[in-house]
């Protein structure tokens, strides 16, 4: 742990790929939850198993999320992710995909997060 002043910041990584699928356990995805950069992709499907990724600020690849059912709202799994770069993309065009989150609103799949290099 880091210590700044009086408070505790966690370390934060550089990580590879992170791929949150139906068999995923909380246990699988705690080890990324320091993560700062993703070199890679982050892909949440089909996913039961939910953290926040508090330490994420940029994707290199494209964000994935299908079927992700407990999902309200983007900002607590990415409060600090500010970039997805793209620089491999999905289907060929695409650097940020958000499909059949039922209870996620429109409006909160988009954020503040730029999505670079489209």
């Amino acid at each position: 742990m880091n210590v700044i002043g009086h408070h505790l910041l966690p370390t934060c990584l550089v990580c590879p790929s992170i791929e949150a699928h139906f068999s995923s356990t909380l246990e699988d995805l705690y080890r990324y939850e320091n993560c700062t950069i993703v070199e890679g992709h982050v892909s949440l499907v089909s996913s039961q198993a939910l953290i926040a990724f508090p330490c994420l600020r940029e994707i290199t690849d494209f964000l994935l999320v299908w079927k992700v059912f407990p999902l309200v709202t983007l900002g607590p799994v990415f409060p600090a992710l500010s970039v997805v770069r793209g620089r491999t993309r999905l289907l060929d065009h695409y650097a940020v995909i958000i499909r059949q989150v039922n209870r996620l609103p429109r409006e909160a799949s988009t954020r503040d997060a730029d999505a670079l290099d489209n």
